[in-house]
């Protein structure tokens, strides 16, 4: 888990939360079960050249960063 401090008030503010990240090994089926589960995709995923990414907000309000390494990275 990494903790960072913010720096604006609207990051202090009701609606926003701390981002947890998770290094997953298969981000589709993640990110399915996840939905089932009520998440909700904050956008699309990503496939920059590293991986592949995408952020979810559960259904308690917290956002959720998940990451798959590219193979051999």
């Amino acid at each position: 888990i990494a903790l960072k401090a913010v720096d604006s008030e609207a990051q202090r503010s009701t609606g926003y939360s701390p981002v947890l990240n998770f290094t997953v090994g298969d981000l589709d089926a993640t990110v399915n079960n996840l939905l089932r589960a009520g998440a909700v995709l904050d956008g699309p995923i990503r496939y920059p050249p590293r991986g592949k990414v995408a952020a979810l907000r559960a259904p308690d309000g917290h956002m959720l960063g998940l990451f798959e390494p590219a193979e051999g990275i």
